[in-house]
């Protein structure tokens, strides 16, 4: 009998959307997970010829991605109408006879779809290639967590034995409840807004009207939390009960918060019932600061490619079950209704704090270089896919801009017993610090006038031995990095063993589906990554012209990479589309944009007087910004990210 295979990682939506299209139709399939056998990757490569995912086959028949198989399908349908008209039951009796006369033997199939799928598939045998055959390997396994430390961080409910842990409630459960009970609302102090606050006269009636609802074995027609048993008699055991929340860091005065998790002041001032006193749960105080749900007190796992590894596939298992059905190709995703009122969202906030625990400068969590670029990558992805559902999505030019200046997340921290060399800064980074402040050695942002991440000054002083050092800088990750747009390269894993086979990889995949070479009229499109980063990309062509000179061997023949005596501007887009061809592994397209190359260094060297004559043309195609999401939250400006609000910072939000 014959298959269908596919081949597909895990969160991938354009796999989603081809493996859900067959499940539509009734098309049984066998799915190889590269994410679980990274093996057979290089299978995949060698019978399919490409690098991204979905890979589809019938049988030994390579129908390639999600957009061919989608059309193919469609294809088979158009094919029954022709031949039968849009009669369901004619189209039936019609396949059937077909069927019973080219199969001899197999069930009747229950929808008419799969009566083409027993005639192109199922009636062949099994396909002969070993590279189309499940992995013999066992599949890779993300460690289990440790185990949590419940004991020392639970919440002991009132009027309980602290002991027992019955009488406990975690972190997530006592936040959760506290936001649907807590009168909370943005109030006005001194031409200050205060966002998502309370006072501690309203905290202190809330929870006594709480602690009589639950006595009273009652629960709030408005709330889908049980309130905790709470036997409070007086007005003193819900201040004392509000106390242990704030020494638990739950909740902090609004005038006396730390300026970021984990630079918790010395001293607090205690828990207070009065009317002018302004409280806040810690999950409000930091609104940009995504990891920011909690101060995390709990273990870290020493191994932060297992933790990232985890948040990232809850992460996808949120976004997966977000799908909007009523988008208009069914693979956007409802960020509002599904995606943020998903069930394990409010633990997988939780435990996105875990990273506040994280040293970037860590001899013990990275080990190597491509260690930290590799989770820094990772962690960047990660980032924009929940930032998108919990901050909103910009959708303009300028909130662009101020959404990868203030988007950010805490790192730093560490246990004391690291025994590292260096120390443990908290550092809060924004997307745009871990893109071009880190990953590309402190070096300026497009379009922001040469303003460096990591500037000389105090605040950023600690930021700058975050950076690599600019020999160390490589630019593939622009291949790798994804903003949330839909030009933007699909999302991968890195791994710190094969990170750099993994950008080659990514760089050839990219190369391959966005450059466009028309070798008559001698113009190659290729994306304004390429424009954006130019000056990643010349630095990496001058080190390989340098690196190639070095290891030159005398009398050997030239290559495309060596230098050519070209000027100006033409010599640095020659430089980029050598790079390029460089990426590109193989194919028709590398061969005609290594003969323009060819063709462009002689007509410079024979035609001195016309430097131009027999150029490349090369132009950049436009950014597509939109996005996966059909239900989501705008982002309208800085102030979104901000806890406390002045006149002027809502004027500005109208520009920034």
């Amino acid at each position: 009998m014959g298959r269908i295979t596919v081949f597909a990682i895990d969160g991938c939506p354009h796999c989603i959307k081809a493996k859900t299209a067959l499940k539509e139709r009734g098309f049984p399939y066998t799915e190889i997970n590269l994410s679980l056998y990274p093996d057979k990757r290089s299978d995949m490569l060698s019978i399919s010829n490409s690098f991204t995912v979905p890979q589809v086959f019938f049988n030994e028949t390579h129908v390639g991605g999600a957009k061919e198989t989608l059309a193919l399908l469609s294809q088979w349908e158009d094919d029954w109408k022709k031949e039968n008209g849009n009669n369901i039951s004619s189209i039936k009796e019609a396949l059937w006879q077909r069927y019973e006369r080219e199969i001899a033997s197999g069930s009747d199939p229950m929808d008419v779809r799969l009566q083409r799928y027993e005639q192109e598939i199922a009636s062949r045998s099994d396909p002969m290639d070993i590279r189309l055959q499940p992995s013999t390997q066992p599949p890779v396994t993300i460690e289990p967590p440790l185990a949590r430390n419940s004991d020392k961080d639970d919440i002991p409910l009132p009027g309980n034995n602290h002991n027992n842990n019955s009488m406990k409630w975690s972190v997530v459960q006592m936040t959760q409840w506290l936001m649907e009970f807590l009168p909370r609302s943005n109030i006005r102090h001194f031409h200050v807004t205060h966002q998502n606050c309370f006072r501690g006269s309203d905290a202190i009636r809330a929870l006594l009207l709480a602690s009589s609802s639950s006595s009273s074995d009652t629960k709030s027609s408005s709330s889908s939390i049980s309130p905790p048993f709470l036997p409070m008699a007086t007005k003193q055991d819900a201040i004392d009960f509000m106390t242990l929340l704030q020494d638990r860091y739950i909740l902090f005065p609004v005038h006396h918060a730390p300026s970021s998790p984990n630079a918790i002041p010395k001293s607090i001032p205690p828990f207070k019932d009065s009317k002018s006193k302004l409280y806040r749960l810690t999950c409000h105080q930091y609104p940009n600061i995504l990891n920011s749900y909690r101060i995390w007190t709990d273990r870290v796992d020493p191994n932060p490619h297992n933790t990232l590894s985890r948040l990232s596939s809850l992460l996808n298992t949120i976004r997966s079950s977000s799908l909007d059905p009523t988008s208009k190709d069914g693979g956007k995703h409802d960020l509002l209704s599904k995606a943020r009122q998903h069930p394990s969202y409010p633990s997988f906030e939780e435990q996105m704090c875990e990273l506040q625990g994280i040293n970037l400068l860590s001899s013990h969590h990275f080990p190597t270089l491509d260690s930290r670029v590799a989770f820094v990558i990772n962690l960047y992805n990660l980032l924009v896919r929940y930032a998108h559902i919990k901050i909103g999505i910009p959708v303009t030019n300028l909130h662009r801009a101020s959404y990868f200046h203030r988007v950010a997340v805490q790192l730093g921290g560490g246990n004391d017993d690291d025994n590292d060399d260096h120390p443990h800064p908290n550092c809060v980074f924004t997307l745009n610090d871990l893109e071009n402040g880190i990953l590309r050695g402190n070096r300026a942002a497009p379009y922001t006038l040469g303003n460096l991440p990591f500037a000389n000054d105090d605040d950023d002083a600690k930021k700058q031995s975050h950076a690599l050092d600019p020999s160390d800088v490589d630019e593939r990750i622009h291949f790798a990095l994804n903003c949330g747009a839909a030009s933007c390269p699909p999302v991968k894993k890195f791994t710190p063993l094969g990170l750099r086979e993994e950008l080659r990889i990514v760089a050839a995949a990219f190369c391959e589906n966005g450059v466009h070479v028309d070798e008559e009229r001698r113009v190659v499109t290729v994306s304004r990554i390429f424009q954006w980063y130019r000056v990643d990309f010349e630095m990496a062509f001058r080190r390989c012209c340098q690196e190639m000179e070095k290891n030159k061997v005398k009398n050997e023949s030239p290559t495309l990479l060596e230098h050519d005596t070209t000027s100006s501007s033409l010599q640095k887009d020659v430089g980029i589309l050598k790079m390029i061809s460089a990426y590109l592994l193989q194919g028709d397209k590398k061969e005609a944009l290594d003969r323009m190359i060819m063709n462009t260094n002689n007509n410079n060297n024979n035609n001195n007087n016309n430097k131009r004559h027999g150029s490349i043309r090369l132009k950049y195609s436009e950014y597509d910004w939109g996005h996966d999401a059909s239900k989501f939250k705008v982002y309208r400006g800085y102030t979104d990210v901000l806890s406390d609000k002045t006149p002027i910072n809502s004027f500005l939000s109208h520009f920034f």
